[in-house]
């Protein structure tokens, strides 16, 4: 145990050396992964030696499982290929060290040198070494032994088999949680099928490898090993035009679904949807710029498992979006700090791609994709977004301008409050559902006290700005679901659902003594404004909509005969 612990301190202080982008829980558990694989590597090594390993032949089977590494095969986001064919070759014919190290050095070479990831490196080094560990002792315990072929054999390596596949499918969950990457585990699961072919069709081709190996000669051997490397390019090829078809598939379901929906956000939740099935992040963000240039409005974002969740508008300063707005190519940064305008006390993301939305060549927001590690994202990831990019920025571009004309046909232009039209719709939606639920409405009507002398005096331009306060302190005094609206002219109309009229009278003097108790700052100096106010409650006081507003007004009439600056509740005549 002393030795395991000593190789996790080594481990954490590599990891601090290298600094790829891990936190210190994330670098706690990947140090103790690996941990576990170098101390089984080390462990097999001294106990078994390489005596009666044959070097040429380890050679050989190094480079090919270097080779097969890169042939890859993609399915649902999940990454695998055929060396388990070669690893269970090797052990067959040489046991667990010789297993080992061509594994180990194999993704090492691969990792560092051809995908330049040495953080990535050391830890599936130690990830293979484990895999191969437990397989190999699954198949010693089924009573197996290696060596040329029998019958007794077939059990070990059956067990051989799924013990790589479970403890394959165990560390890539523990990967996949390390990174925070978004794979989501019906995709995670639904591989299955494809990886259990694999290793299957590893038992065969396997045997074959050995037993050519003892019985054959050199050249037999040699050919073997280039069949099966022929074999999986056609499945790295045959992966490669069904991830092609996936992205196309993609790119159509996410055109399908954003031209038949008008909502900015769901929109964006689409686009999302579609990002996902094609590239692996941990974060991403879809923002849109407002007229004005530092205001920006997030659209869609998904942050994945984060402990730390706040307003996404905290995780990029000014500087971070001027950057993004003036961007006009996609670009990957593949190591995100302070300096560029990141907020990194807030989110472990390490590395992004930023995928501009332009329309008409003008930059109108951004697709940011995150990771937690450094050189995290490919041309190929770039590629594919930006290609969903051209058809999202179509979309949202819509889907603003309906938004906008669709406000501006309900909403007063001064006081950027509903308008009497949109009012008169909502009060009898409103209505309709309070009287299914067998709840009441009520009504406040409302009117500024010589407003006329106001507008005579100092102006229109100062009786504006008195219209845009007042707008401002009646909100101020409601609840969310509470409805103001301008009505025309100085009066404006606020619907309560579910308030009888003793709260609603409560409610409309709260708004009076607002109004009347702070000056209005306008233009030409602070002027004193009131108000006067009616109340009606349907359906006591009122069985229609429109004898709601006839009722309300009266009151508000009564209120103004009454001298002004008060509240009145409608009472039957």
């Amino acid at each position: 145990m002393t030795i395991m612990y000593n190789i996790i301190e080594i481990d954490i202080k590599i990891l601090d050396f290298l600094g790829e982008g891990l936190n210190l829980k994330n670098k706690s558990a990947f140090a103790g992964v690996m941990g576990v694989g170098y101390a089984l590597l080390f462990y097999f090594l001294l106990v078994y030696g390489i005596d009666e390993m044959n070097y040429g032949a380890f050679a050989a089977f190094t480079i090919v499982y270097i080779i097969v590494e890169h042939f890859g095969i993609k399915s649902d986001g999940v990454d695998f290929n055929l060396t388990s064919v070669f690893a269970l070759a090797m052990f067959l014919m040489y046991g667990i060290v010789p297993t080992l190290l061509m594994a180990f050095i194999g993704v090492m070479v691969y990792y560092a040198v051809y995908k330049r990831k040495m953080l990535l490196s050391l830890f599936y080094g130690s990830k293979v070494s484990i895999i191969y560990s437990l397989s190999a002792m699954a198949f010693y315990l089924a009573g197996a032994h290696i060596g040329k072929f029998y019958s007794g054999q077939l059990k070990g390596i059956l067990a051989f088999v799924i013990a790589n596949r479970l403890a394959e499918d165990i560390l890539c969950y523990v990967e996949y949680v390390l990174f925070n990457r978004h794979v989501h585990l019906d995709h995670f699961f639904g591989s299955e099928k494809l990886k259990a072919l694999i290793g299957l069709i590893s038992i065969p081709c396997a045997l074959l490898i050995a037993n050519v190996y003892f019985d054959m000669t050199t050249f037999y051997f040699l050919s073997m090993l280039a069949a099966i490397l022929l074999l999986a390019y056609n499945f790295h090829t045959l992966s490669n035009l069904m991830y092609a078809n996936k992205k196309l598939q993609a790119l159509y379901n996410m055109v399908s679904i954003i031209n038949s929906r008008l909502d900015v956000h769901q929109v964006g939740e689409a686009i999302i949807d579609a990002i996902r099935e094609v590239v692996n992040f941990s974060g991403i963000v879809i923002f849109l710029k407002r007229n004005d240039m530092d205001d920006l409005e997030i659209v869609a974002w998904d942050i994945g498992d984060q402990d730390r969740y706040c307003d996404m508008k905290v995780m990029m300063d000014k500087r971070f979006v001027e950057y993004v707005l003036h961007m006009e190519e996609p670009t990957i940064i593949d190591c995100l700090d302070d300096k560029n305008g990141f907020c990194c006390d807030y989110f472990d993301f390490n590395s992004c791609m930023v995928v501009p939305l332009q329309q008409d060549m003008e930059t109108i927001g951004a697709i940011i994709l995150f990771q937690d590690y450094e050189n995290s994202f490919t041309q190929d990831n770039l590629k594919i977004v930006s290609m969903i990019s051209k058809q999202a920025a179509i979309a949202l571009f819509n889907a603003k301008l309906y938004r906008e004309m669709t406000q501006k046909s309900i909403m007063d232009p001064m006081t950027k409050l509903y308008n009497r039209r949109y009012f008169t719709d909502v009060l009898n939606d409103v209505i309709e559902i309070c009287k299914k639920e067998g709840l009441n409405v009520s009504l406040i009507m409302i009117d500024i006290d010589y407003f006329k002398r106001v507008n005579d005096t100092y102006g229109h331009l100062i009786g504006d700005d008195v219209l845009k306060e007042l707008a401002n302190r009646i909100k101020m005094c409601l609840r969310n679901d509470d409805i103001v609206a301008r009505y025309g002219g100085e009066e404006f109309v606020v619907v309560l659902p579910a308030v009888d009229e003793k709260q609603a009278y409560n409610i409309a003097e709260r708004i009076r003594v607002e109004i009347e108790s702070k000056p209005f700052n306008t233009r030409i100096g602070e002027l004193n404004i009131t108000v006067s106010a009616g109340v009606c409650e349907y359906p006591a006081k009122a069985d229609s909509l429109e004898r709601l507003i006839a009722n309300a007004d009266r009151a508000l009439y009564m209120a103004k005969a009454g001298g002004r600056n008060r509240v009145v509740i409608y009472e039957h005549i």
